[in-house]
């Protein structure tokens, strides 16, 4: 879920083959709730990483990959409440402003920021986390395993 861009795993059925369909839903659940989380810490934090919520568009090549697409996308909504649809060809224009593809699915919860920002932006809030600041605000060191 973290890095450039920033979206719910949209994988219902591998994960529900892997840890069944409660834990499946429970962990799409949890991972809506730290994505929810995320914006309005770096809002509250006043984390200057331009973070922004862009929403998203999965395009489908070959008209017979839509219904497939169409039925894991109900699924979703109906599961986890992903705010998520399709849009036909015929919708394509409008909604997204190209007619290459056959149709897809628009998700509109997605954010993109510039994670080499983040860890230094921290710096200020978690002292002592391996992220040391320069006059520009640049990174020089960063350990993810720093105590």
């Amino acid at each position: 879920m973290l890095g450039s861009t920033l979206k719910p795993s949209l994988e219902l059925e591998k994960l529900t083959r892997r840890y069944g369909g409660a834990r499946a839903r429970a962990l799409l659940a949890e991972a809506r709730e730290a994505y929810d989380f995320l914006g309005r810490f770096i809002a509250e934090e006043n984390i200057a990483c331009n973070y922004a919520e862009t929403g998203g568009f999965t395009g489908i090549l070959k008209p017979a990959h839509y219904d497939a697409l169409a039925r894991k996308t109900a699924q979703l909504t109906r599961t986890v409440g992903l705010e998520v649809h399709m849009v036909t060809k015929s919708q394509l224009r409008s909604e997204v402003g190209t007619d290459l593809y056959c149709g897809g699915r628009v998700l509109l919860r997605r954010a993109v920021l510039e994670t080499g920002t983040v860890p230094c932006r921290l710096g200020p809030a978690r002292p002592g986390r391996g992220c040391y600041r320069c006059r520009q605000e640049r990174c020089r060191s960063y350990s993810a395993g720093s105590p």
